[in-house]
């Protein structure tokens, strides 16, 4: 399975949907996530911390056309 991570568009919102070590639980299961470059930016997690994980890093144009299943946070995640 293809997992993309986006960054969080919302107005205030400093959240990511997935940190590094669930990049690198799925990765180990034989999945590929790609996540957008400084998604985690505003959460203190670096790309390099994605991609030492196991992640590929691109632009939403790229890492989003094509993955069947995205992590987004919604209101009600606290």
């Amino acid at each position: 399975m293809i997992v993309g991570v986006p960054n969080e568009i919302k107005t205030h919102e400093y959240r990511v949907s997935m940190v590094p070590v669930g990049v690198d639980d799925l990765t180990r299961a034989g999945h590929k996530v790609l996540v957008q470059a400084g998604a985690g930016q505003g959460s203190g997690i670096s790309d390099d911390q994605y991609s030492a994980n196991g992640a590929a890093i691109g632009l939403p144009s790229t890492a989003f056309a094509m993955p069947p299943s995205r992590y987004y946070l919604t209101e009600d995640d606290v």
